[in-house]
């Protein structure tokens, strides 16, 4: 586990809130691979997890693709999470909605709320249902993932 503060955590929090609008793909490096989730605002996200906590995860790389991202797994969940929460393992985040060039972004709170509505669903492939593919499923429309 990192050793980051509370308080780098939440300024990237109070950074995170003034900038990201609800709908948003939110990108965090975890170093060796990415996770992604989607900010509804106050503070939140939804995204595609291995656990019901949403904060959650494993040791190393390898251990997290085949657990989190599962070649095929039924521990994956879609929760909410507190943004200060997911940050547990690193502060590396930034708004990245990096398709709106190509793809036409729904709007902000049909996302969101497409994301509400799926909360609580279980499954996780790395090849066609991770973190990402979610993020822009809801945000375009299309699951994408590029990692």
């Amino acid at each position: 586990m990192c050793d980051i503060t509370d308080e780098e955590k939440q300024k990237v929090v109070e950074d995170i809130c003034e900038t990201a609008k609800p709908g948003d793909m939110l990108e965090f490096d975890r170093g060796q691979y990415n996770h992604w989730a989607i900010y509804i605002g106050d503070g939140y996200v939804i995204h595609r997890w291995n656990n019901d906590s949403g904060t959650e995860q494993s040791t190393s790389f390898w251990e997290s693709i085949m657990t989190n991202s599962g070649a095929q797994s039924d521990n994956g969940k879609i929760v909410k999470s507190k943004l200060f929460d997911v940050l547990k393992y690193g502060i590396k985040v930034r708004v990245n909605n990096y398709l709106d060039s190509e793809r036409q972004p729904l709007d902000g709170q049909v996302i969101v709320e497409k994301a509400k509505r799926v909360i609580g669903q279980k499954g996780y492939d790395l090849i066609c249902c991770n973190c990402e593919h979610f993020a822009t499923e809801c945000r375009y429309g299309v699951p994408i993932s590029r990692q």
